[in-house]
């Protein structure tokens, strides 16, 4: 390339950087105002789905992630928050090698889950939660949703609710007790304790045998004080990579603050022992 053509090139971004610069400008000053506030909007409304703010399975990438396991032949899959269980059905369609080992904290909605799969041979439902230690925690449940309950706490500016006393145990615990050796796909869906319920798998994890893990990071996560970094800070040094589910990939990600989006979304961490799925989820 000449010098010339640098020169140009160069010209063209300053004039690029400087037009946003003033959009932005505009935007801020301007965002009580008709056009600007529905340019806002609209750019909200396309920066989820660009970030994939999605929550259904058939289209968001979740149901690809089970076909990929499905074709691995994974054989022990875990759906925590289970809820009514629709993930835990079409893990039942995708991947016909496994068992289900579904757990839904709150016993009323458990109920729910019975009726819907528990008939299944390939189903076990467990009849308590699991967290970061074995006992029992306060779930807050909202009385109108039953698929929104949380053991942070109610979201601020949600709906009222109320609290249900449940019992818990760690993962580790769970898997000695019913002779899991290995986990091939561990799921988790659980308004904001997502990380605790990983903290009850650290003897499994630093083992590596757990070898995929789904997980959902949300608002729910502010609500309890978590950040991305700390999956990463976890799960990184005991051999897994992480990347972000998109409806056709798997984005694999260094952790960067950019990526601290309170949004709805879905998470991947694959043990370093199955570069199998990594690369067909790529």
């Amino acid at each position: 390339m000449s010098t010339e053509s640098r020169r140009r090139g160069r010209l063209r971004t300053m004039a690029v950087h400087r037009a946003v610069s003033r959009m932005q400008r505009y935007l801020a000053e301007h965002r009580r105002k008709g056009l600007a506030r529905w340019v806002g909007n609209l750019a909200v409304v396309l920066a989820r789905g660009y970030e994939n703010d999605n929550a259904d399975g058939t289209v968001n990438g979740e149901w690809r992630l089970l076909d990929v396991a499905g074709r691995a032949g994974a054989r022990c899959v875990f759906d925590v928050g289970a809820n009514h269980g629709s993930w835990a059905e079409a893990a039942l369609d995708k991947i016909p090698t496994a068992v289900v080992h579904a757990f839904e904290i709150v016993p009323s909605t458990r109920e729910a889950l019975v009726a819907s799969v528990g008939r299944s041979s390939h189903v076990v439902i467990a009849d308590c939660g699991l967290a970061a230690e074995t006992g029992f925690v306060d779930i807050w449940l909202d009385e109108n949703h039953d698929d929104v309950a949380s053991m942070v706490g109610r979201r601020p500016g949600g709906a009222e609710g109320t609290t249900v006393r449940c019992s818990v145990v760690t993962g580790d615990e769970y898997a000695f007790e019913n002779g899991l050796e290995t986990i091939d796909l561990l799921k988790i869906d659980v308004e904001g304790a997502e990380l605790q319920v990983l903290e009850g798998f650290a003897g499994m994890l630093a083992e590596g045998r757990i070898g995929a893990i789904q997980f959902e990071f949300t608002g729910w996560a502010a609500v309890a004080g978590i950040w991305l970094r700390d999956y990463y800070q976890l799960l990184e040094p005991l051999g897994y990579e992480i990347g972000k589910i998109y409806p056709t990939y798997v984005e694999w990600r260094e952790y960067h603050p950019s990526h601290e989006i309170f949004v709805r979304a879905n998470f991947l961490a694959i043990h370093r022992s199955r570069p199998d799925l990594r690369e067909q989820l790529s």
